[in-house]
């Protein structure tokens, strides 16, 4: 059984590993006007759906450190944002219909509501309200960020799907 869970963490560290190899790659490529998907995000929310709510937030904890000291951001900011991320996600972890949320659509309207959650308080440490309006500046990057990254979690909901049909016709 330890081996089973160790395997499984193995996969998710080498998961983490790609991810930030395609973040740091790729993703400025495909950022529009300086909005880009926070592909991190989708990993957490997937994380904590699949396997329940404190393994969302200690992985959100992680990710969030993870990517303050590589970004250079705030340091703990993301780690706030991605453990906040991770209980709201892993409250829709139920036993029984892990499959049904992640098979589904329903996956990424976690994603939406999950990435509004987490620019709303990621946002809210960054603006100047002296020099502009929080609403404008969320409606413009936060609400933007956040479609974008759901825009982006239909194609991993869709290469899930792919990927599962195939194994099932093999």
């Amino acid at each position: 059984m330890k081996s089973i869970i160790k395997n499984k963490y193995f996969k998710y560290f080498f998961i983490t590993i790609i991810i930030t190899i395609f973040h740091f790659s790729f993703v400025s490529f495909i950022s529009t006007n300086g909005i880009v998907p926070d592909i991190f995000l989708i990993f957490v929310v997937w994380l904590a759906i699949k396997e329940d709510r404190l393994v969302g937030i200690i992985a959100g904890f992680v990710l969030g450190i993870y990517i303050d000291f590589i970004s250079g951001d705030t340091m703990g900011i993301n780690a706030l944002t991605k453990t906040i991320v991770g209980f709201i996600a892993g409250g829709f972890h139920k036993k029984d219909s892990i499959k049904q949320i992640i098979d589904e659509y329903k996956f990424i309207f976690v994603v939406l509501l999950c990435s509004v959650a987490h620019n709303l308080i990621y946002f809210l440490f960054f603006i100047n309200i002296e020099k502009q309006s929080f609403i404008l500046f969320y409606l413009k990057f936060g609400l933007a960020s956040a479609f974008y990254t759901t825009f982006i979690s239909a194609f991993v909901y869709v290469f899930q799907l792919s990927t599962k049909r195939i194994k099932y016709y093999s």
